[in-house]
């Protein structure tokens, strides 16, 4: 590098004031004073241009590097999806099959059959190893002694059984089907969107070994005991109720129940939004879950009911009739029992 001292400058000076004249000289310095700002400027920009292109470089490295990242966390969420999908279906396909198995074990009633069925003594057994999930922890002599049907479902298998068959038929891997319930033990089964605290007295739920269960579909609290309730699901295709509100749709698949009941001498009639109704009573509620290509319309119907448990068990039950005790609750709720003198089955 060039280093200019300033013995050297003034040397410079004077020999560019002896060989240029005194007269030139200003406009010489003011024409080289310009050239030197062009030339600092020019390598001003170079630099800056350098620094720009190394930036540049580091960006499109950093980029690389996050698209990189990017795509390594979307295999890993679909692989984790896929593995999950995979399950669920393994699972769905299962119950499935326990279902197909057991309803292909049911035998049906003949004309002059009873139920319940004298029952011998059990003998105890020692239990299997799923026989909770299976049977709801139901000792045998409580199901001998309040006649329920060895093919009944405990409420949880009931929630889930609903959740996969409305899936199959919305994937259309299963027809149209109409599942008719039997309950292996006392339950709440509670809506989609409501409270539990509010709604059900978990104390005195314990105390009657009632299991609390929570269904896909929206309404209000249910109390089901096994041979009090008849409880059945439509699962169809969505097209069935399109182009109709949720009342409009409540009524149509009402329709055929409204009609069985008159046949028994029933005047029945739909109650917006959920429930059949008589002059008597409540008879019935509905509700309705609408999952992809499919409708779920589920009804629980009243054959016979504890009103005096129901208001220990149900908090809104209480609150309701509380000021009317239990003489209003079985008016406010009014079996087939009451209404036909038929037996259940």
């Amino acid at each position: 590098m060039i280093d200019f001292g300033f013995d050297k400058l003034a040397i410079i000076g004077a020999v560019a004031l002896i060989v240029i004249g005194p007269e030139k000289l200003p406009r010489v310095a003011r024409t080289v004073g310009a050239l030197l700002g062009k030339a600092q400027r020019y390598v001003a920009d170079v630099k800056a241009e350098v620094n720009r292109s190394i930036e540049l470089e580091e960006l499109q490295k950093m980029k690389k590097q996050f698209e990189t990242a990017a795509r390594d966390v979307q295999d890993n969420v679909t692989r984790v999806v896929e593995d999950t999908r995979s399950s669920i279906e393994e699972r769905a396909r299962a119950l499935e099959a326990e279902f197909k198995g057991e309803a292909a074990a049911m035998k049906p009633l003949g004309a002059g059959d009873a139920w319940p069925p004298d029952l011998p003594a059990a003998a105890y057994r020692p239990p299997r190893k799923n026989w909770r999930l299976k049977r709801s922890a139901v000792p045998s002599w409580y199901k001998q002694r309040a006649g329920v049907r060895t093919h009944a479902q405990s409420p949880a298998l009931h929630m889930a059984l609903d959740e996969v068959l409305v899936e199959e038929v919305s994937a259309g891997r299963r027809a149209p089907t109409l599942r008719v319930w039997e309950w292996a033990a006392p339950a709440i089964v509670i809506g989609r969107f409501q409270s539990l605290r509010n709604e059900v007295d978990a104390e005195r739920a314990g105390r009657h070994a009632i299991e609390v269960v929570r269904r896909i579909s929206g309404g209000g609290a249910m109390f089901i005991e096994p041979g009090n309730t008849i409880t059945y699901s439509i699962f169809a295709p969505l097209s069935m109720v399109e182009g109709l509100s949720f009342q409009e749709s409540y009524a149509y698949m009402d329709a055929w129940v409204i009609e069985a009941l008159a046949e028994l001498g029933i005047e029945a009639w739909y109650q917006p939004l959920n429930d059949i109704v008589s002059a008597a009573g409540k008879i019935a509620g509905a509700a309705q879950a609408r999952r992809g290509k499919a409708v779920l319309h589920h009804v629980t119907m009243a054959y016979d009911i504890d009103a005096a448990k129901m208001l220990q068990v149900l908090r809104i039950g209480r609150e309701k009739l509380s000021d009317k005790g239990i003489a209003s609750a079985a008016k406010r709720v009014d079996p087939l029992r009451s209404q036909t003198g038929l037996p259940r089955d």
